[in-house]
């Protein structure tokens, strides 16, 4: 885990593969630990041509997020977690704390979906008989 800044100024420790790509497009880009919010605003001015201050760096500076926030939350850590779960930044550019708060409940219930599917298709026995695959008779 490395962190990382977006336009935003949100930092976030982020494995290796999940930042490889956002590297790439050039969405994120990799920081020092331990940098100050005038730091990281800086970088963030430097790399992104941002009017980002001090000031709301201080207030959007975070790690890793350990847990989703509570529904009354900040704007900066709904984003930061929507973040951390792999949404874009792209995707939370001018939305409000509720728009980003819809798109995680959204991208969450699409990933339960997907984990349900998955599941559903590694049963190696439709028919639920406990004989075989389902596909080949028995006898």
């Amino acid at each position: 885990m490395a962190p990382y800044v977006g336009l935003s100024g949100v930092v976030m420790d982020l494995d290796e593969l999940t930042a490889g790509g956002l590297v790439r497009q050039g969405t994120i880009v990799e920081i020092e630990e331990g940098l100050s919010a005038e730091q990281v605003a800086a970088i963030v001015k430097e790399r992104f041509n941002s009017k980002a201050t001090s000031k709301t760096s201080d207030a959007i500076v975070a790690s890793n997020p350990a847990e989703k926030p509570r529904g009354n939350a900040k704007r900066d850590d709904w984003e930061a977690w929507a973040l951390h779960i792999g949404i874009l930044e792209d995707d939370l550019t001018g939305k409000t704390q509720t728009e980003i708060r819809e798109l995680v409940d959204q991208w969450e219930a699409k990933q339960a979906e997907e984990a349900e599917k998955q599941k559903a298709g590694g049963d190696s026995n439709p028919s639920g008989d406990g004989k075989g695959d389902g596909n080949t008779p028995t006898e």
